[in-house]
Order: structure tokens, then sequence, then C-alpha cells
């Protein structure tokens, strides 16, 4: 049975996520993730997420709570108020607004836009859970 090592790429991954936030890149929106060491944002995932879908919030939320020193919260609930990470797979809860293009098999895309209420959203959308 062979072990598959998903860190470096994970790692490459979330730095460019973290590239996507700065201020004068291609998204159109500015979100906080972190806060003064507290969060600022929920990573949101579907109620029935697969297990592949939570292990992606769980890395997202130890990388984060690396970088800043503070646990973003995981939820289920996509009605949650203020900046949320929507975590999930082309057409499925959280996301199945998304309109842009699917992203292939083992992809993802990312996109800001503004939030329900208040608050900013922050789109995850892989092409299938592996995308995720």
């Amino acid at each position: 049975m062979q072990t598959l090592n998903y860190m470096p790429r994970f790692a490459f991954f979330l730095s460019l996520f973290i590239w996507s936030l700065a201020p004068g890149t291609l998204l159109s929106a500015r979100m906080t993730l972190v806060h003064d060491g507290k969060p600022a944002c929920t990573i949101v995932i579907a109620p029935d997420a697969a297990d592949q879908e939570k292990l992606a919030a769980q890395e997202l939320q130890t990388y984060l709570t690396k970088m800043s020193g503070a646990k973003v919260p995981i939820s289920s609930d996509p009605s949650i108020a203020g900046n949320r990470i929507l975590l999930g797979v082309f057409g499925q809860s959280p996301v199945p607004d998304w309109n842009g293009e699917r992203p292939r098999q083992d992809a993802f895309a990312i996109e800001t836009r503004a939030g329900q209420e208040s608050g900013t959203d922050l789109l995850l959308v892989g092409g299938d859970r592996r995308g995720v």
C-alpha cells in the first residue's frame, strides 16, 4: 500500500491562497481571517460533508492556527454570519450557487464575494472531493 504525502502540495496551495488575499491581487474583495489573535471568519462545510472535505477543513484550520495563533472555527451551518470560508465540491453545499466553470478533477477554484448581510465569503470550490 502506497502512502501519499499531500503536505508539500497543500503548503503550496495554502501559500497561493494567502497570496490571493493580499491587496492588489486579482480577487475583488478583501477579507480578514484573523484579527488581533482572534478568528475573524468561520470555515463552512456541508452538513453531509465527506471525510475528505472534513479533512480539508481541519487542515486549513490547523495551518491558519500555525500562522496566526487563532483557531478558526469549523461549522456546517451555511447561514452563519460574518466572514466565511465556504469549502465544498462544485454544485454542492455550501457552494451550490458558485457559477464559474467547474474545476478539473483534483483541482479547485478560489473566489471572494460580498457575503450575507455583512462580511465577505471566500469560496474554495473543488472539482471533486479530492480537489477540495
